[in-house]
C-alpha cells in the first residue's frame, strides 16, 4: 500500500512482536512550506485518504484498514500542525497494538 502525502511512514514489527511500529516523518518539502500552506496541504491529504478509502468497497480489504490507521493518526495531527506545536523535523514513532488502536493513538496524542 502506497498513500502519497505530507508524511514519509514506515511500518514495522515491534520488538514484543504485538501490533504494528509506525515510524513517520514529515518529508523537506512540506516542512518548509508556510504554516497555513501545511494546514492546506495536509487537510487535502486528508480528503484525499477519505476518497481513496471510500473507493475500496470491501471493509475487510487490508488496504482499506491501512489507510484507515493513517487517516485517524493525521487527523489527530491536523490540530498540532495548524498550530505549529509539532516540530516537523522530528520523527515520531508509533505503536499500535490490534485491540487498541485508535485508544493508543488518541493516548499518545493527548499525553502531551
Amino acid at each position: 500500500m502506497l498513500i502519497e502525502g505530507p508524511m514519509n511512514i514506515t511500518i514495522g514489527d515491534p520488538a514484543d512482536g504485538q501490533g504494528r511500529v509506525l515510524a513517520i516523518t514529515f518529508k523537506p518539502e512540506f516542512q518548509a512550506l508556510e504554516i497555513a500552506e501545511q494546514g492546506t496541504e495536509f487537510r487535502a491529504y486528508l480528503q484525499s485518504l477519505s476518497d481513496n478509502i471510500s473507493d475500496i468497497k470491501d471493509e475487510n480489504d487490508r488496504a482499506r484498514a491501512g489507510m484507515l490507521i493513517v487517516q485517524q493518526f493525521a487527523e489527530l495531527l491536523l490540530p498540532h500542525i495548524e498550530s505549529r506545536a509539532l516540530a516537523l523535523d522530528e520523527s515520531m514513532v508509533v505503536q499500535i497494538r490490534q485491540e487498541s488502536q485508535v485508544t493508543a493513538l488518541t493516548d499518545l496524542l493527548t499525553s502531551e
